[in-house]
């Protein structure tokens, strides 16, 4: 019933006045009058020393009660992360479609569409050739790469104004031979 008292929030130090926060004497009362309690608490039989506190929450004073706040700021911050890779992934396709870079395009591709035949059990050397790539998927998945194989050369290869008339074709047959390799079968090879 005493309104607001001052206090001074930083741990270990009160206020020169009698009415400091830790000190559990309100304003206005003597010192040796203890300071209400909350009922079904044990009164105690002085004043509390300063410094101490008597168990009760101290207002205006922050408590941290669980670590929710900072698990949502993390989810927050990855998913931020997330997107930002996933934005920057998608103007890099982007800028190199739009820059012409067509030999940056089919190495790209290249390695994707390997990424996904080793994940088909199909061995490939490190650095595959297109040419290389087409004989392995016709030989150990069954797939004809033969078009993929003469547009990726076309592209990487020939003039700029050749490799820009041929860039949609290879582009429908990379798409074309990364679902053929995705709806294959898995290889195993035996022991």
């Amino acid at each position: 019933g005493s309104g607001f008292v001052p206090f001074d929030p930083t741990p270990g130090r009160s206020l020169p006045t009698q009415a400091s926060s830790s000190s559990g004497i309100a304003p206005g009362k003597p010192a040796g009058v203890p300071a209400p309690t909350t009922p079904g608490q044990p009164r105690t039989s002085g004043a509390v020393p300063a410094g101490a506190t008597d168990g009760r929450p101290i207002a205006g004073r922050a408590t941290v009660t669980s670590g929710h706040g900072f698990r949502l700021i993390a989810v927050l911050v990855g998913a931020l992360a997330l997107l930002a890779a996933g934005l920057g992934i998608l103007r890099a396709r982007a800028w190199r479609r739009r820059s012409g870079d067509a030999r940056a395009e089919v190495a790209v591709s290249r390695a994707r569409l390997a990424g996904r035949a080793r994940h088909r059990g199909l061995e490939l050397p490190a650095y595959v050739t297109n040419g290389e790539l087409a004989e392995a998927l016709a030989a150990r998945l069954e797939i004809d790469a033969r078009a993929w194989a003469r547009a990726a050369d076309c592209a990487a290869y020939a003039r700029d104004e050749e490799a820009a008339l041929v860039l949609p074709t290879f582009r429908a047959e990379t798409r074309r031979l990364g679902k053929a390799i995705r709806s294959s079968r898995r290889v195993t090879l035996p022991a």
